[in-house]
C-alpha cells in the first residue's frame, strides 16, 4: 500500500504541477479525504518535487542554453567578440525579464511563508482558492494577445512574477496565475505559456531547496524505493502535463480548466462542511 500511496501522489503532482489546477491544493485535499500520509513525507516531497523540475529543463532546454550562454557572453564577452548576435539579443532579454520576475516571487513566497504552512492544515481553504484560481482562468476568455518578446515590459514580468509568489498559498496554481497573467496582459499565447514555465524553473528549484533544508534540519527520511518511485511518476507525468498544457494555452482553450476547478472545489467544500 505504501507503494501505491508513493504512485497516486507522485502522479497527482506531477500532473497537478503544470496544469493549471494547483498541485499544492489537490494534494492539501486527497490526504484529508483520504488519509494518504506516508512514512518520512517531508523527505518523501522533496524527492516528488525534485522530480517535476526535471520536464521544465528537458522541455525548456534550448531556452535554458540560450539564456546562460547570453547571460555569459554579455557579462564577459562582448568586448572581444563585437557585442551579441540577433538571437542572443532576445536570450539576454528573456533572462533579464525573468531574473526581473523571480525578485517579487521570492520576496512574496518569503514574506507569507509561514501564513501559507498553516493553510496547509485547511482543505476547506484550499478548496476556496481552487474556485478562485478557475475564477482567473474564466477571465482570459476575451483576452487578445497581440505582443511578443520585443513588446514584452518590465511590469508584465513584475506581475507574473507577483502572481506567482501568491502560489505559496494551496489552491493557487502557479501555472494557472503566470499564464493567465501573461495573457490578461496582452501577451502572445505561446509566450505566456513560455515565460510562465521559465519563471517556474528559479521557483521550482529555490522550493526544492528550502524544503530539503528543512528536511535535512528536520532529520527526515523515508524508504529510498517510495520516494524514487513517487520522484519518477512525478517526472513522466509532469514531462506529459507539461506538452499538454503548451499545446492548450496556445488553443487558446486554458480558461476550460475553469470548469473542472469550480466543480472540484465545490464538491471538496461540501464534504468538508
Amino acid at each position: 500500500m505504501a507503494l501505491l500511496k508513493a504512485v497516486v501522489l507522485g502522479l497527482i503532482q506531477g500532473i497537478t504541477e503544470f496544469l493549471p489546477v494547483s498541485s499544492s491544493g489537490h494534494l492539501v485535499i486527497f490526504q484529508a479525504l483520504f488519509k494518504t500520509e506516508l512514512k518520512g513525507r517531508l523527505f518523501f516531497d522533496v524527492m516528488v518535487h525534485i522530480g517535476t523540475v526535471v520536464p521544465l529543463f528537458i522541455v525548456f532546454w534550448q531556452d535554458i542554453k540560450g539564456m546562460v550562454y547570453a547571460g555569459g557572453r554579455f557579462l564577459f564577452g562582448t568586448r572581444r567578440s563585437g557585442g551579441l548576435r540577433g538571437e542572443e539579443t532576445d536570450y539576454l532579454r528573456l533572462l533579464k525579464l525573468v531574473l526581473v520576475a523571480s525578485a517579487p516571487t521570492f520576496l512574496l513566497a518569503w514574506v507569507f511563508r509561514r501564513a501559507a504552512a498553516a493553510t496547509f492544515q485547511s482543505p476547506l481553504l484550499a478548496a476556496s482558492m481552487l474556485i478562485l484560481t478557475g475564477i482567473m482562468l474564466f477571465s482570459t476568455r476575451k483576452t487578445a494577445p497581440l505582443r511578443g518578446l520585443k513588446e514584452m515590459k518590465l511590469s508584465d514580468a513584475l506581475l507574473i512574477g507577483a502572481l506567482q509568489g501568491l502560489a505559496i498559498f494551496p489552491g493557487i496554481s502557479r501555472s494557472g496565475m503566470t499564464i493567465c497573467a501573461g495573457l490578461l496582459r496582452g501577451l502572445k499565447r505561446p509566450l505566456a505559456a513560455r515565460f510562465a514555465f521559465l519563471v517556474a524553473i528559479p521557483a521550482v528549484c529555490a522550493a526544492g531547496l528550502y524544503e530539503g533544508l528543512k528536511a535535512a534540519s528536520a532529520g527526515a527520511s523515508a524508504p529510498v524505493n517510495e520516494a524514487l518511485l513517487g520522484a519518477g511518476v512525478a517526472a513522466l507525468s509532469g514531462y506529459f502535463a507539461l506538452k499538454a498544457i503548451i499545446k492548450i494555452v496556445r488553443r487558446g482553450e486554458i480558461s476550460r480548466f475553469a470548469y473542472y476547478l469550480w466543480i472540484f472545489g465545490a464538491a471538496a467544500i461540501i464534504l468538508q462542511l
